[in-house]
């Protein structure tokens, strides 16, 4: 008979027992275990099974090690091969371009080049100052009076009186037109006038 007991340290121990099994007939015994066969049972029930290896189903081709006197002749014929090849071409189109439209490209050195870049731009320059100049003659009105200098502090005085005065001025223009016609004259009349306007009033009452 077979029993399984559970132990608390995480992993099942299993105990065989070997009993004698009778029957009417035939006497059957089931073979005990020793220890390490147990601890065999144990661990390869218990162990975690290895992390498989995925294969990558497309293949590529195996890396190829070069020296490196191959790998110079390799970048030799593949890269500098192909800039003079490159090159060739370039040169035989600029001959047959010449050929056809019937110039030649003359080669210049830096100082010849650098001489004609300064003859062109400051020639350039030179025209341009030169129209300039002419148009500014022509078109531009100069007259022969000759301005007075006047000085700052004088004009901004002459600037701040002419404001005052301008204030001044229409203050009085103001006084004069709504003001002025509203205001209670004091008048003096002479004694004649004083009989008079007696005389009239005293006719009046009678």
């Amino acid at each position: 008979m077979l029993f399984c007991h559970g132990l608390p340290s995480a992993h099942v121990v299993t105990k065989v027992l070997c009993e004698n099994i009778m029957t009417d007939t035939v006497t059957y015994r089931i073979p005990r275990l020793t220890k390490e066969q147990i601890e065999n049972q144990v661990n390869r029930l218990t162990r975690l099974p290895a992390p498989r290896q995925v294969q990558d189903p497309f293949p590529v081709c195996p890396t190829v090690k070069l020296p490196r006197e191959k790998l110079e002749q390799v970048t030799q014929r593949v890269f500098y091969h192909y800039s003079q090849k490159h090159q060739d071409a370039l040169r035989e189109a600029q001959l047959k371009r010449e050929q056809e439209r019937g110039f030649a490209t003359t080669m210049m050195n830096s100082s010849e080049i650098e001489d004609m870049v300064k003859r062109v731009y400051y020639g350039n320059m030179e025209r341009r100052r030169e129209i300039r100049k002419s148009g500014e003659e022509r078109l531009l009105f100069k007259s022969e009076k000759k301005i007075p200098v006047i000085p700052l502090r004088r004009f901004v005085d002459d600037m701040y009186l002419r404001g005052l005065q301008r204030i001044r001025d229409r203050e009085k223009k103001l006084y004069e037109k709504y003001i002025l016609p509203t205001e209670i004259k004091t008048l003096k009349i002479s004694h004649a006038q004083a009989q008079e306007c007696g005389n009239r009033l005293s006719t009046k009452n009678e």
